[in-house]
This record gives C-alpha cells, sequence and structure tokens, in this order.
C-alpha cells in the first residue's frame, strides 16, 4: 500500500517495520458477494508492516510504500 509520508511520520505513534496495523479495503464493483458496509471482509484484516520503501519527489511529495504481510481476517461483527 502507499501512504502519504507527512501522515505517516505525524502523530503519537508511528507505525513501521515490524508494527501491526489494520487495513480497511473496500469492495470492488466486481465483487458478486457485498456486504453492506462497503467493505472487502475477504481483503482486509490485520497486518505486520515488513518493508517500507520511502519517495521524495522534487514537487515535494513525500510518499511511503508498505510491504505487509496479512496476519488476521477482519472480524465480522
Amino acid at each position: 500500500i502507499t501512504v502519504n509520508g507527512d501522515d505517516f511520520l505525524r502523530g503519537d505513534a508511528n507505525p513501521t517495520i515490524g508494527n501491526n496495523i489494520s487495513i480497511l479495503f473496500k469492495n470492488s464493483k466486481t465483487d458478486k458477494d457485498r456486504s453492506e458496509s462497503g467493505v472487502d471482509h475477504k481483503k482486509s484484516g490485520d497486518f505486520m508492516i515488513f518493508g517500507a520503501e520511502h519517495a521524495f519527489k522534487k514537487s515535494g511529495d513525500y510518499t511511503i510504500r508498505l510491504s505487509c504481510v496479512k496476519l488476521a481476517d477482519l472480524s465480522r461483527m
């Protein structure tokens, strides 16, 4: 996934390599089994960050491409 670098580094927590994050993916238009919440329960869940590639553009943009490993499915409530 790609995140805004400025937003990623701000705040009390700095999720980086080795930390766990929760990611919610939206349903795609081709999904046959859509949930009413619009969340793709197969793709969404808890992930561990195992790689980060920082990109600084001449325009001033700063992004981070995170490589993640899925640890657990999103619990359905």
